[in-house]
């Protein structure tokens, strides 16, 4: 942090419930942000420095607080609390939440994801509802969906730099990811002359999604309750997507079963039709997409923002590719990918 972010950030916290005498702790959790625990006499807070990069132009400080605001509102309370942000300056302060991501993801968990979905989405016809913008990324027909992965893959496709790293990266996408992309493009185009799911859903049949759910942006308490963390890209959205990301993240991976225990309650519940069927269609395209998250590093935007969240850029490089690799190997190789 730079000596002129750092008065200012002196002036933000002054100004908020913090005041002074007050030690920053850093929080190795961001892959975005730089994120402190904040610790006063009075209280803890949990403080987040949002990265900008001139290529990305996504608003996560709005997003994530413009999100938490509304569910506050509607008394929602297993997430932070929204105390103060500062737009110019990219700061936010939230309460502090206890806890750490679950070791190992159990049907008690499923079941605690799938309410916390529903409750946020008793309010998708309030008024303060229709005032949330689109998550990142949405994507409300298939070919949005393939879209969004085409364009990451695109991107990809023009890695620079002499680095033995990007070289096998680059190799890595052009034999496995771009030859498995057009399988499962093929795949998709012959389930859609059966189906009518290139038609753009409609406002009912959209939700309010965190966005990148799953429990690796969860804190479960010693009780076992979970709170729900990160809304960087929160917004409108289709459920399929939520449903696909929350089965691919793989920090804290749910296996098919608990994924499939996922799919099916929260179909079954938001009584939105084809949900079911459409997530299961395009999760390998989802599986791709996080092979492509995986490889952000070797792209400046994703680089520089991993150096602002305190990683070692060389190192990660490395481990990133890696692993991409052992995630097409476990979900995409050979026939895996299909449902």
């Amino acid at each position: 942090m730079t000596k002129e972010k750092q008065i200012e950030l002196v002036l933000f916290l002054k100004s908020s419930k913090v005041g002074d005498n007050y030690k920053l702790i850093p929080v190795q959790s961001g892959r975005n942000s730089q994120v402190f625990r904040v610790h006063h006499s009075s209280g803890d807070w949990l403080l987040k420095e949002y990265h900008q990069h001139p290529e990305d132009k996504r608003d996560r400080l709005g997003a994530e607080f413009m999100f938490l605001q509304f569910l506050w509102e509607k008394k929602i309370r297993q997430i932070p609390e929204p105390i103060m942000c500062d737009r110019v300056h990219h700061f936010g302060l939230f309460s502090f939440l206890e806890g750490s991501h679950p070791e190992e993801v159990e049907p008690r968990h499923i079941s605690q994801a799938v309410q916390f979905i529903l409750k946020i989405n008793q309010f998708r016809e309030s008024a303060g509802g229709s005032t949330i913008p689109s998550a990142s990324e949405a994507c409300f027909s298939v070919n949005e969906h393939l879209n969004s992965v085409e364009h990451r893959l695109k991107n990809l496709t023009s890695l620079e730099g002499d680095m033995e790293l990007v070289k096998q990266a680059q190799e890595f996408v052009e034999k496995f990811l771009l030859r498995k992309w057009a399988q499962v493009k093929e795949h998709i185009k012959k389930v859609i002359q059966k189906n009518k799911f290139e038609e753009s859903l409609s406002q009912e049949e959209r939700i309010l999604s965190p966005s990148d759910f799953g429990f690796h942006n969860t804190l479960e308490s010693e009780q076992g309750d979970l709170s729900f963390i990160d809304f960087e890209y929160a917004g409108w959205d289709d459920p399929a997507k939520l449903i696909c990301d929350f089965g691919c993240q793989p920090e804290v991976p749910v296996n098919k079963i608990l994924w499939l225990q996922f799919l099916n309650m929260l179909s079954e519940k938001l009584e939105i039709s084809s949900i079911s069927q459409r997530a299961k269609v395009l999760l390998p395209v989802y599986r791709i997409k996080w092979c492509c998250i995986m490889l952000n590093e070797f792209r400046s935007v994703g680089f520089t923002r991993r150096l602002h969240a305190g990683t070692n850029g060389i190192n990660i490089l490395g481990l990133q590719l890696k692993k991409a690799q052992n995630y097409f190997n476990q979900h995409l190789q050979g026939e895996a990918w299909l449902i």
